[in-house]
């Protein structure tokens, strides 16, 4: 039932920009400051709703739902040895998957007018310090996207691209990235509906030099 937690979330988003915004109403500030304020405020606003729509369509779409289900299997999921287990979500990378879905779903529901906040011209930034959790929170989006594909009938085909800008980065990050892809094949051959459905590969181009 993820769509309680996700609400109690998005609760104390509303709850937190209520507070903030009561602070501009009572605060002294110069006309410059105070039209900063204004826009953080509007671009949190928009943020927060980017947020709730994502959990809409975990709440009413099936497919989006179950892929939704078996990404967060899949993170679960810790084998033999393995001294890293994420036992759960940090608040960020939870809100940043969610946000993500309408912009990763939209073109399978051209036509449902609650994707309509859903841009894809606008590229989404994630900063956060080294060893914050950035990884496994576009991993995450990207297992969700592998797992709607799989389930929307898209059986083949290239599903996301991981680009690092360094050599010795990405020979570090393919181990993370394939421990990954590793448990997302064990959840989808445990799942009826995705068992006989093609395995999720990961394809490692490192240049004619290499």
């Amino acid at each position: 039932d993820p769509i309680s937690n996700l609400r109690v979330i998005k609760h104390a988003m509303d709850k937190d920009y209520n507070e903030r915004k009561a602070e501009l109403h009572g605060a002294v500030l110069s006309d410059i400051a105070r039209d900063k304020f204004k826009e953080a405020l509007k671009h949190y606003k928009y943020e927060i709703d980017r947020f709730e729509h994502g959990i809409r369509q975990i709440e009413y779409k099936d497919t989006v739902r179950k892929a939704f289900h078996y990404m967060n299997a899949t993170f679960k999921t810790k084998f033999a040895k393995e001294s890293r287990a994420i036992v759960g979500w940090r608040l960020f990378q939870i809100v940043f998957i969610v946000s993500m879905i309408p912009e990763l779903i939209r073109s399978e529901y051209k036509n449902d007018p609650d994707l309509s906040i859903a841009d894809l011209e606008v590229a989404n930034l994630l900063y956060f310090p080294t060893g914050g959790g950035k990884t496994e929170a576009f991993l995450g989006v990207t297992v969700f996207s592998m797992f709607f594909d799989r389930l929307r009938g898209k059986n083949d085909g290239i599903t996301a691209i991981i680009k690092y800008p360094l050599r010795l980065l990405a020979v570090q990050q393919l181990d993370r990235v394939l421990a990954v892809i590793m448990k997302a094949n064990t959840i989808r051959e445990s799942a009826p509906e995705l068992k006989n459905k093609n395995p999720f590969h990961v394809g490692f181009y490192v240049g004619k030099e290499n």
